[in-house]
């Protein structure tokens, strides 16, 4: 089965969408210190 390496996720509400995304999925997401992205772990 192919591995899914990256991702990008467009959203103007960032809070709403992690939430969403962590709600339905169980996705967590996590930012790396001085980095202005997320980074997700899908488990």
């Amino acid at each position: 089965m192919p591995t899914i390496v990256h991702i990008d996720i467009a959203a103007d509400w960032v809070g709403r969408a992690k939430a969403f995304y962590e709600t339905i999925f169980g996705w967590r997401f996590f930012s790396p210190p001085g980095y202005l992205i997320f980074l997700l772990d899908i488990g």
